[in-house]
């Protein structure tokens, strides 16, 4: 009866595993992780001291990228989803402004130009970032489709102005969600801004090509290297491997039910 009892027991914690990671495994996470390419480079203080000489380091590293035939798409980065971002305190601007303590929290990225078509990430409303978004010019920023209906549910937000820490962005664009903290975490607000106006000297370099891994990662350090050859990628991967490691551990558990 105890054997009964424990086959029973482990019998049905496995189906339900294995039902909780067929359904994990089938969430839509926003963007397209097939033939996407990823890479980190850190940026030397020394040789990139503030956001103007890393955001010529960007435009000539993509101006490097675009130009290999074999590469699809360039884009750089902040962070890449479901491996570390940074979050910030955001509330409406155009409201009473709420004390800090009451102000949500949400993911914030630093994006290039390309990124939502390299990323395969749809703009629904509004527009990117373009060649106007510059250090000095207007602060924008975009945001995502859930955090558009959470904060300004039946208005447009577009034009609207949103406050990151102490600082008003104007709402030029929605995007598609993206499962960028977990696969199994459902998608909420997220903005986005242009690296132009806000960066950091972690950069990520993605790319979408056919190519197999190896023959990606000695391009892009092939188009590093003109701009600077001291610099090296590091963490080569593709976003398939990235997303899997993400249910890795709901799929360690499934199979160890499963074996049991």
């Amino acid at each position: 009866g105890a054997q009964v009892a424990l086959s029973v027991t482990l019998l049905a914690g496995a189906a339900l595993l294995i039902t909780s990671f067929i359904r994990l495994s089938q969430q839509n996470i926003g963007f397209r992780s097939q033939n996407l390419w990823t890479g980190a480079v850190t940026l030397p203080t020394s040789q990139y001291p503030d956001p103007p000489s890393r955001q010529r380091f960007v435009e000539q590293t993509l101006h490097e990228l675009r130009s290999v035939p074999d590469l699809e798409s360039a884009t750089i980065s902040g962070d890449i989803p479901l491996v570390g971002f940074s979050r910030y305190l955001y509330a409406r601007g155009d409201r009473d402004i709420p004390p800090v303590e009451d102000r949500a929290i949400a993911p914030g990225h630093e994006i290039a130009p390309g990124y939502f078509k390299t990323w395969g990430v749809p703009l629904l409303a509004g527009r990117e970032f373009n060649e106007h978004d510059t250090a000095d010019g207007h602060k924008v920023c975009l945001i995502s489709q859930t955090g558009a209906k959470e904060l300004y549910p039946g208005e447009n937000p577009i034009g609207k102005s949103l406050l990151l820490n102490l600082v008003q962005w104007e709402i030029v664009g929605i995007v598609g969600d993206v499962r960028s903290v977990r696969v199994a975490e459902a998608p909420g607000m997220e903005f986005y801004r242009p690296w132009a106006q806000h960066n950091f000297p972690l950069v990520n370099i993605t790319v979408r090509s056919n190519l197999k891994v190896d023959a990606v990662a000695k391009l892009v350090q092939s188009a590093l290297a003109k701009v600077n050859a001291g610099l090296a990628i590091a963490a080569p991967q593709t976003m398939d491997a990235v997303v899997a490691q993400a249910v890795g551990q709901a799929r360690l558990m499934m199979w160890l039910l499963g074996i049991f």
